[in-house]
């Protein structure tokens, strides 16, 4: 769900899902959830947005082909923290940087380390 709101002239937007996989029938990494803040709107240039966001995705939640491969080392079994900045430097073009901070929920399905923190720097250019 989404909650899109403005203070003044400053968009706000609060968001949060959650899935649970009814088919495991261990109950184990079945779950998992969403949420976040995000302050204003990098659509017009020189405008300007923040975010903030927590996900939890267990390891039998969804298919992990599905899902965010920029989260962490991509797949299930994740936790953690996304934070990007952005602003639009032209109508059309966005040049956005994003930090991702996460960790694996069971560490006993991984080989992996199990913290992983990773940046991106994107332009973004709509046609």
């Amino acid at each position: 769900g989404k909650l899109a709101f403005k203070t003044g002239s400053l968009p706000l937007a609060l968001e949060g899902g959650f899935v649970s996989n009814t088919q495991e029938s261990q109950h184990k990494g079945r779950d998992g959830y969403i949420f976040g803040l995000q302050v204003g709107k990098a659509s017009k240039a020189n405008t300007w947005e923040a975010a903030y966001y927590y996900k939890s995705l267990g390891a039998n939640a969804v298919i992990s082909d599905f899902v965010d491969d920029d989260f962490g080392p991509g797949g299930t079994n994740l936790a953690g923290h996304t934070l990007w900045v952005a602003y639009a430097v032209r109508d059309n073009v966005q040049l956005k940087a994003t930090y991702y901070n996460t960790h694996f929920l069971d560490e006993t399905l991984t080989a992996s380390p199990k913290y992983s923190s990773h940046m991106m720097l994107d332009v973004v250019v709509k046609i």
